[in-house]
């Protein structure tokens, strides 16, 4: 296991330096960061699982515009844990499978008390505020008020989950796409569950 510690800008860029046999990066988020160039997405982890914690600190003015698939803070991996973590102001323009975190995540997504407010992102198809698509979708306490736009499978928080569960949040997103599979929360799901109850063991992943 890697463990990155982020403390500016620029500290982003470790993680195209750090890869490790069991493919798991613990990401600590320890200042507030207000971003000043324009960045690129970063690649080559798609095998491997990502936990970003980010102290209730607020990273600000992302700017990302990519005429690739796959855009995003981290372009591909593999599972997203992503607790106590703030972002606004921030834009995406992407192709196919765009999101301000990460663009596509092959398995598990948990989103954890994370407030994302002010944003906008723009993808052809398999846009989301936070990611473009992942196959399951769990969200806790967490706001979301971003506007997405694309042409289908675009969505508040996900363009396209085959699963989402949700417990206490505040979603409130403005999609504008042409297709049929648009969504507050997800633009395409097969299976949407709400829990009233208990906070489910998800997450204890971190």
């Amino acid at each position: 296991m890697i463990t990155i510690y982020i403390n500016s800008e620029e500290d982003f860029s470790l993680l195209n330096n750090y890869k490790n046999k069991d493919k798991i990066i613990k990401i600590y988020i320890n200042s507030d960061i207000d971003f000043k160039s324009i960045f690129k997405s970063i690649k080559g982890l798609n095998e491997y699982t990502i936990y970003i914690y980010g102290n209730n600190h607020i990273l600000s003015h992302i700017c990302i515009n990519s005429s690739e698939d796959m855009a995003g803070i981290i372009s591909s991996c593999k599972n997203l844990y992503v607790k106590d973590l703030n972002i606004t102001n921030s834009s995406l323009i992407g192709r196919v499978l765009s999101g301000i975190i990460c663009g596509n995540v092959e398995n598990e997504v948990v989103l954890d008390n994370v407030h994302l407010t002010d944003t906008v992102v723009a993808s052809e198809a398999y846009g989301g505020s936070v990611v473009g698509f992942c196959d399951e979708l769990s969200i806790y306490d967490s706001e979301i008020n971003a506007e997405v736009r694309g042409f289908d499978v675009v969505g508040g928080v996900a363009g396209m989950a085959n699963s989402l569960t949700e417990f206490n949040n505040n979603i409130k997103c403005t999609i504008f796409g042409v297709g049929k599979a648009l969504g507050n929360e997800v633009g395409y799901c097969e299976r949407k569950y709400k829990k009233e109850g208990n906070k489910l063991s998800k997450r204890f992943h971190f």
